[in-house]
């Protein structure tokens, strides 16, 4: 997976997955979707890929082991995101 791979390397990874719409400005995205994978890759553990829910849902099914991991703060007033973390490796439903 790609945890594994970039250990191999000597690449520290933690990763932070939603999904949502976006808006491409002048070049950059922007939107609630980015701020949401951004405050899950902030709060990820070195080697550790967080998942919020709506992505979660999105790949039901597709063999990821995902265990619980509580809610992520995006920012200051903001509600919290509910999120996973990937297990490591890939499981076969």
């Amino acid at each position: 997976d790609l945890v594994d791979a970039a250990d191999r390397a000597g690449v520290e990874v933690a990763c932070g997955v939603h999904t949502g719409a976006c808006e491409v400005r002048d070049w950059q995205t922007t939107g609630d979707a980015q701020l949401g994978a951004r405050a899950l890759a902030r709060f990820a553990a070195r080697g550790q890929v967080l998942v919020s829910i709506a992505a979660h849902d999105l790949v039901a099914g597709a063999g990821f082991r995902m265990l619980p991991h509580g809610e992520v703060r995006v920012s200051a007033g903001s509600k919290p995101l509910p999120a996973v973390t990937v297990a490591r490796g890939v499981v076969t439903e």
